[in-house]
């Protein structure tokens, strides 16, 4: 499903100085399967934590950005755009750090992205 190598080369890449699992100490380090519908009915208990989620991609232009949402329209955005842009209008799986506040939303930080497995 996803790589290894992936995974660790994100935790080992310097995040505002910090290598990821320098901001992760203290949280769970195994991803949690989560839907969409999850991660936005308890933003708050997913919040710094690690996810397995899927969705199809969208996007915007001005300003631009890129989330992935399900058929009932629960949405959840995705960063990096440069990972997830070339991606969109398809159904995707993302490993990343969910993150949760009033003022910023719901966001992923993708570790890595993959078509989902049939």
């Amino acid at each position: 499903m996803f790589s290894k190598p992936g995974l660790r080369s994100y935790y080992e890449n310097s995040i505002d100085g910090h290598t990821a699992a320098d901001h992760l100490d203290g949280l769970q380090r195994e991803p949690q399967n989560a839907t969409l519908a999850e991660l936005v009915a308890h933003q708050t208990q997913y919040d710094n934590q690690w996810v397995i989620t899927s969705g199809v991609v969208r996007g915007f232009e001005d300003p631009e950005h890129y989330w992935i949402e399900d058929d009932q329209l629960n949405r959840v955005s995705v960063e990096p755009q440069a990972l997830i842009q070339a991606r969109l209008g398809e159904q995707v799986q993302v490993l990343g750090r969910f993150l949760y506040s009033p003022q910023e939303g719901r966001r992923i930080t993708a570790a890595e992205l993959v078509a989902p497995s049939n």
